[in-house]
């Protein structure tokens, strides 16, 4: 049950985005670590006895749309991954009125430690990795064991070329809907009608059995990590 509560937050944070990173502060990083260590908790690290997911490596480009009050916003996040999960690697990017995008966070597993490193206030920290590591995995099975959730097999879907398996939920934060392949994530969407917020994350370009450039697993220049 823990392990599929996991999977559930991080769904959700994958759904939604981090608002974090637009503070600019140290506060909200130590937060994400801490609601990571506490999401995860008594989890087993999926790394650990089995592989996380079913291709080696890859490198998958999501596209962030995310709608409150009638405002929408549009980010990016970028999933490297490499030995079928056990170094994972995501970033994000802010996108401002011209489609520019510049790089605000940089959350990384590698070694056994989690790195969640804040490009634009030049700070972070550095844990113990543990539970899922940084990306939410798609399991449908997992999904399907939690109870009073409302949980629905829904049609399959090609998202870049692939075909995806799909179910929805409801949970606290309201209807969500993910598809994946290869317990990749390939989209996930949020529905919340009385907090007026809609959220839809999806996959722009899928690269497997990829070269990950080793700087995806390195600590951005000029960033300073605490320990925790």
């Amino acid at each position: 049950m823990k392990k599929t509560a996991a999977i559930l937050s991080l769904a959700i944070m994958f759904s939604c985005g981090t608002k974090e990173s637009e503070k600019n502060t140290a506060g909200p990083v130590k937060d994400t670590a801490a609601g990571a260590s506490a999401d995860t908790a008594g989890a087993t690290t999926e790394t650990e006895g089995h592989r996380k997911y079913d291709i080696k490596s890859g490198i998958v480009s999501y596209e962030i749309k995310m709608e409150m009050a009638g405002v929408v916003t549009k980010s990016k996040r970028v999933l490297y991954f490499d030995d079928y999960g056990v170094k994972e690697c995501e970033e994000e990017y802010k996108i401002d009125g011209t489609g520019a995008e510049t790089l605000d966070k940089r959350d990384f597993v590698k070694d056994g430690q989690r790195y969640i490193c804040s490009v634009g206030s030049k700070d972070g920290l550095k844990t113990k990795g543990s539970g899922y590591g940084v990306a939410a995995p798609f399991n449908m099975d997992e999904a399907s064991t939690m109870k009073d959730n409302k949980f629905k097999k829904l049609n399959d879907e090609t998202i870049c070329g692939k075909t995806c398996n799909s179910f929805s939920m409801e949970t606290p934060s309201g209807l969500i809907t993910m598809y994946g392949r290869n317990h990749i994530v390939y989209k996930t969407t949020l529905d919340n009608p009385s907090m007026k917020m809609k959220s839809e994350t999806v996959a722009t370009d899928v690269k497997e059995n990829v070269e990950i450039p080793a700087e995806k697993f390195e600590v951005p220049k000029g960033v300073v990590l605490q320990n925790m």
